[in-house]
């Protein structure tokens, strides 16, 4: 009887491990700013940090156009994500294109609902280009000092006691 009891519930663990956490509302990624201070190659260097970034976080460029990655996940050999990358200077949309096993449908009311693991991964690829972006071309210290041909504002002397 013990032995019946254990089968039972690693085969009920198992069918819980294999299906998606609940569904949550597809999140929506759209003008999501990469580079911190856009340049005259900006689309060209966000092409780059995104493949980099993509490479490091265990995602595979399926296709790379101008303006244009689609990149696949799998995870876990159980679950997988496509999804089109679209550049636009420094920022980029992500549009979801297909999954596996990540519960993906339209509910009673026609929203799209998917696992939020699929939220958290997007999240990390961008997380993850936003910093390769602002290692490599990092924002421009502000200037503390006048600029040339404008004198320092002068400050009082403080009378002495």
């Amino acid at each position: 009887m013990p032995r019946l009891f254990f089968l039972r519930a690693f085969a009920l663990a198992a069918l819980c491990l294999a299906l998606p956490a609940h569904a949550a509302e597809m999140p929506y990624f759209a003008n999501e700013i990469i580079l911190p201070a856009p340049g005259a190659d900006a689309e060209q260097r966000v092409h780059d940090v995104i493949v980099e970034a993509a490479n490091s976080r265990g995602w595979k460029v399926a296709q790379d156009t101008p303006k244009r990655l689609r990149l696949e996940i799998i995870v876990r050999n159980q679950y997988a994500v496509v999804v089109n990358i679209l550049i636009n200077i420094d920022m980029v949309d992500v549009e979801y294109v297909s999954s596996i096993h990540m519960g993906y449908k339209r509910d009673a009311d026609g929203r799209e609902v998917i696992s939020p693991a699929y939220g958290k991964w997007i999240t990390q690829l961008l997380d993850a280009a936003r910093q390769r972006a602002a290692l490599l071309w990092p924002l421009p210290a502000t200037q503390t000092a006048a600029p040339p041909g404008i004198p320092e504002p002068s400050v009082p002397a403080t009378p002495s006691p």
